[in-house]
């Protein structure tokens, strides 16, 4: 390939391998189970267990979805409402209407669409035509749930308010003085609204009746429980939290002097409870979907779509060997060229990053045990540990010239391949990517275990560090490794993500918690900054070109000198999350940390 011309890239493979959080799940009367991950649904067969079909929708995140028997109705994070059919997975229509919120009769007939504020539209759900505009008593409508038998449907926001269908009358608003945020009509009794929220950091729960009288309400503190934790209630005498990963703890509000009752579920941690038809649905970040007899405490059923989404993506320096990380703490090496599987490996604890050695034969890790960072190096064929310390390090990466792994913490360290001796000083003239400068030279807070990022100059002369501080802003500095001494810091708004030199220029990529990104250049200290937000950034290998992921669902590849952009990939489901260049320049991979039925991380081929 000649440094100067650029060839167009096409899809070269696709690699499957992972999921992503579970943030909708449903039960339907007709025995299925519905749960949304990302831009994917997926159905499964209760009696069966087994996966029917998955959906992907091309136009977001799906904030929501409504089924019958027939009919599927998705809503999108672009505001897109896509119909498909529950049975066979295929789409039927894009309706000619942007909305947030859905919902729908359990008849079949009518799909309730959030259109606005506080404006409902009403569709005829069968032959998909829009039937009337309804205009809520509430200033402002987030969430929207039908009964049972569907002669009512609930508008929830600062307060609640109940019409009768299917002529769509106000029968009662109830104004409160904080946002529902959770809301459902309990199948005891007849049509009573449940309702749940926060204020001033206590839980709130009201139940009324439908003729509007509250039923009875309560709020509830506890020290150990916050806004951040899903929880549902199960009956009117019964919460359900998960404080902490695989764990579930059982809460009788209305006891005040009662501890809450530990259950251990043996799940990840948990992104989702719902309490519906007498069952626990309990998803987590690795796309599990679980249900569970709450009064007998039993696992009933078991659904899983996919593993967990991916986290990082990373080549060998020779290019042989490919390394996906899940956020089930599962790493995957695969062989680059043939795209198999050559080595799998879980950790015992939450794994935060995973890097191969030069030659694909090592794999180190970081991971998290009490808040500690530790560091764990593993024969990449067997699994066996080669080395395992704790170390304060945040960011890896390995050298070639000599061996070597260095990590990026409050100080940067060096340790020596094979035996893992490690070293703070070494003599300037052996000086290479991945020789460190001492503990006694550190520019970082003591105390701040902020991320970090950092990376050497080809040459092996120059060290850029950057730091994000615990008040969410960054320090970048640029030391000289040959005199060992600073020769110039930034200070920046926001926290520092990644920092990549530039092999034919002293040029650093610069890319910050707040997706702002630019180049760097050293001389005269220019920043060029890129002209959207990024997800993710790469330099090519001749320091010509980037590769650049956005919030659009697109990688554009930019001209360095210019910032042109020379060729866009599209069609990803969501924003692609890594990027690699292989070392021969001609492979670029790229992950969105989610998965559809084809692919999960791809791999891009130039063509001459």
């Amino acid at each position: 390939m000649s440094e100067t011309d650029f060839y167009p890239y096409t899809l070269h493979k696709a690699l499957k391998t992972a999921g992503s959080p579970v943030h909708h799940a449903q039960v339907t009367p007709h025995g299925e189970v519905l749960f949304a991950q990302g831009c994917h649904l997926h159905v499964f067969d209760v009696s069966t267990e087994q996966l029917k079909h998955s959906i992907t929708t091309k136009t977001g995140f799906i904030q929501g979805f409504a089924v019958t028997l027939d009919r599927l109705a998705l809503v999108t994070a672009s505001g897109a409402v896509e119909v498909w059919d529950p049975q066979t997975g295929r789409q039927i229509q894009t309706l000619p209407v942007q909305a947030s919120r859905v919902s729908c009769r359990p008849q079949g007939d009518l799909l309730f669409l959030k259109t606005g504020p506080a404006t409902l539209a009403v569709w005829d759900f069968q032959n998909l035509k829009p039937l009337r505009e309804v205009q809520s008593r509430l200033s402002e409508v987030n969430l929207l749930e039908t009964s049972l038998d569907g002669l009512q449907i609930a508008l929830g926001g600062e307060g609640i308010e109940v019409l009768d269908l299917p002529a769509c009358t106000s029968r009662f608003v109830l104004n409160v003085e904080w946002e529902v945020q959770h809301m459902h009509f309990q199948p005891e009794g007849v049509g009573y609204v449940d309702a749940a929220g926060w204020e001033n950091e206590e839980l709130v729960r009201l139940v009324s009746s439908v003729d509007g009288t509250p039923h009875y309400s309560f709020s509830h503190h506890r020290d150990d429980f916050s806004s951040l934790q899903p929880y549902a209630f199960v009956d009117s005498e019964l919460l359900v939290t998960s404080p902490a990963r695989g764990e579930l703890q059982l809460h009788h509000p209305q006891q005040v002097d009662t501890e809450p009752e530990t259950w251990e579920i043996g799940s990840w941690q948990i992104s989702l409870l719902k309490f519906q038809q007498g069952l626990l649905l309990v998803g987590d970040v690795t796309g599990q979907v679980q249900l569970f007899d709450v009064s007998k405490k039993q696992r009933i059923q078991s659904f899983r779509a996919f593993d967990s989404r991916v986290l990082q993506v990373d080549y060998s320096a020779d290019g042989s060997r490919l390394l996906a990380l899940g956020y089930g703490d599962q790493v995957d090496v695969w062989e680059a060229k043939a795209g198999e599987v050559l080595f799998q490996h879980t950790f015992d604890r939450p794994t935060c990053l995973a890097s191969l050695g030069p030659d694909g034969s090592v794999l180190a890790a970081l991971w998290v045990n009490e808040n500690e960072l530790f560091l764990e190096v593993l024969n990449a064929s067997t699994g066996e540990v080669i080395y395992q310390n704790e170390e304060k390090a945040t960011a890896l990466a390995f050298a070639e010239h000599p061996a070597a792994l260095f990590g990026f913490g409050r100080h940067v360290t060096c340790w020596h391949l094979p035996d893992f001796d490690s070293t703070d000083v070494l003599e300037p003239a052996r000086v290479r990517k991945g020789q460190v400068i001492s503990q006694e030279n550190t520019f970082f807070v003591e105390g701040d275990l902020g991320s970090s990022a950092g990376d050497i100059s080809p040459d092996g002369r120059l060290l850029v560090m950057g730091r994000s501080t615990q008040n969410g802003r960054g320090v970048v500095l640029l030391w000289d490794l040959h005199q060992q001494r600073e020769i110039f810091r930034i200070h920046l708004d926001d926290g520092v993500r990644k920092l990549q030199w530039n092999p034919s220029t002293e040029q650093v990529v610069m890319h910050l918690h707040n997706k702002m990104a630019c180049l760097w250049t050293l001389h005269g200290q220019q920043q060029r900054e890129l002209p959207f937000l990024v997800e993710a950034i790469t330099m090519h290998q001749t320091g010509k070109w980037l590769a650049v992921s956005t919030e659009r669902c697109e990688v554009h590849l930019l001209d360095v000198a210019t910032l042109a952009v020379l060729q866009t990939l599209d069609g990803f489901s969501s924003p692609v999350q890594q990027l690699a260049f292989d070392r021969s320049g001609r492979h670029l991979v790229t992950s969105s940390g989610t998965v559809d039925q084809q692919s999960s991380f791809n791999i891009y081929g130039q063509s001459q």
